[in-house]
């Protein structure tokens, strides 16, 4: 399969900063939480990228649509979701 890497690096790249404001945030507030926009323009990247990679077994599932998320929940979701990601296309590509 032909994949977008250059679609994967600016998503990749907006996941870690997220990722690195939610650290800061929760540096000063252990209660930080990841605003619900914030979350529907991950989840919305997230979802076209998985739909154009053919990828159906990785998912954000603690991000909410609805509400705020928890700061750690979804820091730790994010960055489990890079790495299985980054694990998925390096196994294409052995």
């Amino acid at each position: 399969m032909n994949y977008d890497y250059d679609s994967w690096a600016l998503l990749k790249d907006l996941l870690e900063a997220v990722v690195n404001d939610l650290d800061e945030s929760l540096g000063q507030n252990e209660l930080a939480m990841l605003q619900t926009l914030r979350s529907i323009l991950l989840l919305k990247k997230s979802r076209k990228l998985l739909a154009d990679f053919g990828i159906a077994v990785v998912a954000l599932p603690a991000l909410s649509e609805t509400g705020k998320t928890p700061g750690v929940m979804a820091k730790s979701e994010i960055e489990r979701f890079i790495a299985e990601i980054d694990t998925y296309i390096a196994c294409e590509n052995a």
